[in-house]
């Protein structure tokens, strides 16, 4: 579904829109962050901003010039190929995601998650905020 979005359906970045079955394993601070964080710097409204499973034309890897590191790495990448005006969308994938539970693991995993998110747009923020100037 992924690839035939790249491939035939004229997507330079497919997205993988997983269900959000199972219940909450968060709280979903983390994903509305990064929902809210794509949108204050492109405007696109994403519904799974975090999902990890993409397809991607080679040309946006080019252009972005590379990947954030850690968890930020998917809404980056997001607001790094929109910037350049890449193509990007969500797919409907009917796939199962391993959740993480509300316990202090669980808990642990999503601060990690934040840190991630917050380190990899603040540059994309400054960013935008020198262009503008």
């Amino acid at each position: 579904m992924l690839v035939d979005a790249v491939l035939r359906d004229g997507a330079d970045l497919a997205i993988a829109r997983i269900p959000n079955g199972g219940g909450p394993s968060g709280f979903g601070m983390v994903e509305s962050a990064a929902r809210w964080g794509i949108r204050r710097l492109t405007g696109a409204r994403m519904e799974r901003p975090l999902s990890g499973q993409r397809a991607l034309r080679r040309e946006v890897l080019d252009r972005v010039g590379g990947l954030a590191p850690g968890f930020g790495v998917e809404a980056a990448l997001t607001v790094d190929a929109l910037r350049a005006g890449f193509r990007v969308v969500e797919v409907p994938c009917d796939v199962q995601h391993a959740r993480t539970g509300r316990d202090l693991r669980g808990f642990l995993h999503r601060a990690r998650q934040g840190l991630d998110l917050i380190a990899s747009l603040l540059p994309r923020v400054a960013g935008a905020k020198r262009r503008s100037a």
